[in-house]
């Protein structure tokens, strides 16, 4: 099979009993997540699973290969106005297989107009069982077949017996698929810290209602870092609008909500820890955390963006997840020698961070998305803030908004970040992209540069607080 039709063929080595297990089946879906779910789903009860990311690699797939038929088609996608056009273009001009099947969370007018441009008769949803969605379409193909799915005790096996230009988010998956086991694996390689006593605490207390007394008795102790994050509050870029100069634990809850202040001694807390044994590499060090408050900087200025989606979003864990997305790459500098020299090499190029993540997949295995997303699991950080943190040098759209909206930010504070740092390089390679990225988000590229420019003056103003 031809590599550059974009196509992951998944087969199993172990099936479950299924009208379908004769059968070979593709999804096409541009989103790398939905093709996760759908696989999730089918590979246990099919004989071959074809994930292809549109109709264009479809069609190529059943030209190049007549002698290997496709027997069901399953689409899912929301498209957006061009992508609509760019299907109905492409997919109606498909030779028809056997079977076509729409796939749906909730079977909406929306769907059933889309299906009906697409010419497709069948809609099913898969907000049911698994066994009922395959129950479903089984009976599409013969209405006249008794269907009957018996569960296994054992799971399905799945081997990747060839990958596309996807591998680098699959491997990264696979880490997340596989559950725990993995990941404490990559933990401990990296030997990620675990955070600090005041951190734990904080967690447990979180699980209630904490006073802001009972916070201000965890924190107090730890003198150095009350006083950083008290400083920071104080800091123009978080304009709180608080007029009276916050000087305590309780006095900052009570002025800027327990969210704020929480996500902030994260953030330093974690800076502090991992800061811990860096002699070797001091000089990175430094430029590391100054190149991550750059970025955290830049989130909070674009905290209100994500805001309009995420109500719930403060400009503090706008700055945590700017400041901890890229901590795993102090982590893997600390363990592999030569690391460095990676980023060198990706820095002098497009900095568009896509050419360094696959270099440490190379070298190292995993690359510094799937690190930082161990990390911030590792000390607690909320859910909503880890697929942000896994996928922000990748293409594909997260499927929940929240989540999304955070993403965005991320690019974008990456962007704005790289300008400020490397005002030398040439960002045509990746201008396109950005600026596609800004108009889903709401910014135009003339208000990053502003953006450019407070965290330029924001940054030097806050060096020596935020390196303590």
């Amino acid at each position: 099979m031809d590599n550059e039709l974009n196509i992951r063929l998944l087969k199993n080595e172990k099936r479950r009993p299924s009208p379908l297990n004769s059968k070979t089946v593709a999804f096409v879906n541009h989103n790398f997540k939905t093709r996760k779910t759908v696989s999730s789903i089918f590979s246990k009860y099919v004989s071959k699973l074809e994930l292809i990311i549109d109709p264009e690699d479809l069609l190529a797939r059943i030209t190049n290969s007549p002698d290997d038929p496709i027997d069901i088609v399953m689409v899912d996608f929301q498209p957006t106005e061009t992508e609509r056009e760019r299907w109905e273009d492409e997919y109606l001009h498909l030779p028809k297989t056997p079977l076509t099947v729409m796939l749906c969370n909730h079977i909406e007018n929306s769907q059933k107009n889309l299906a009906a441009q697409l010419q497709i008769k069948n809609i099913v949803e898969l907000s049911q069982t698994d066994e009922a969605v395959v129950k479903q379409i089984a009976a599409l193909i013969d209405s006249k077949t008794d269907i009957d799915i018996e569960d296994q005790e054992k799971e399905t096996k799945i081997t990747i017996v060839e990958e596309d230009e996807e591998a680098q988010e699959s491997h990264n998956d696979d880490y997340i698929k596989t559950g725990n086991a993995k990941l404490d694996e990559m933990a401990a390689i990296l030997k990620i810290p675990p955070p600090p006593e005041e951190i734990k605490q904080l967690h447990k207390l979180l699980d209630g209602r904490p006073k802001p007394n009972e916070i201000e008795e965890i924190i107090e102790p730890n003198y150095k870092l009350k006083n950083t994050v008290l400083k920071l509050l104080n800091a123009q870029f978080f304009n709180f609008g608080v007029k009276s100069k916050i000087n305590s634990v309780a006095h900052a809850i009570n002025l800027v909500g327990l969210d704020p202040f929480i996500s902030i001694t994260f953030a330093m807390a974690l800076k502090s820890t991992l800061s811990q044994r860096t002699g070797k590499i001091s000089d990175f060090a430094y430029k590391f955390w100054k190149y991550s408050f750059a970025n955290a900087i830049a989130c909070v200025y674009l905290a209100p963006n994500v805001e309009r989606v995420w109500p719930e979003f403060s400009v503090g864990k706008a700055f945590l997840l700017g400041a901890v997305h890229n901590s795993g790459m102090l982590l893997m500098a600390k363990e592999f020698d030569g690391y460095t020299k990676i980023l060198e090499n990706d820095w002098r190029a497009d900095h568009s961070g896509c050419n360094q993540c696959h270099l440490e997949s190379e070298s190292y295995n995993f690359d510094h998305g799937l690190a930082s997303f161990a990390v911030a699991r590792a000390w607690g950080l909320s859910d909503q803030l880890l697929d942000p943190i896994l996928y922000h040098h990748e293409d594909q759209e997260l499927d929940n908004k929240e989540e999304q909206a955070m993403l965005n930010a991320l690019k974008l504070s990456n962007y704005v970040t790289n300008h400020y740092l490397f005002n030398n390089f040439d960002y045509t390679l990746i201008e396109d992209k950005i600026t596609k990225v800004a108009e889903q988000f709401g910014e135009s590229m003339a208000e990053l540069k502003k953006i450019k420019d407070n965290v330029r003056s924001q940054l030097m103003l806050n060096i020596n607080t935020l390196s303590r």
